[in-house]
């Protein structure tokens, strides 16, 4: 599994607006694989789509969105995405995760900038 940040930063301005950035997730492997993305806060971050598979040598978009409210407590926390990854047998990737242990997984912090 590659990702292609290190890191997730949000670019918040004063007008509230929900802000996203687009992660580049790619499978360099010769197996196809899924993910599975866990945040630290589902009630200020949205992912889509939260868990899919990828097959060898393919590259999916991710967007992850922070709703960029006025949740001073909640950005007062270290908040993270963890990209959970799994060989794959033929299910679906809702089948796979019901009971799946993932194979590794790669926590990603996020950032928040604020744009005056």
């Amino acid at each position: 599994m590659a990702l292609n940040l290190t890191q997730i930063e949000f670019k918040c301005t004063d007008d509230r607006k929900p802000v996203s950035v687009l992660l580049k997730f790619q499978n360099p492997s010769q197996e196809s694989v899924t993910y599975k993305v866990r945040c630290t806060s589902a009630d200020i971050f949205r992912v889509q789509p939260p868990l899919g598979i990828v097959k060898p040598q393919e590259i999916v978009s991710i967007t992850i969105w922070y709703q960029n409210q006025d949740k001073k407590e909640a950005l007062s926390k270290s908040h993270y995405f963890a990209f959970y990854h799994a060989k794959t047998d033929g299910r679906t990737a809702r089948e796979l995760w019901a009971n799946a242990k993932p194979d590794g997984v790669r926590r990603v912090p996020a950032v928040f900038h604020n744009l005056k």
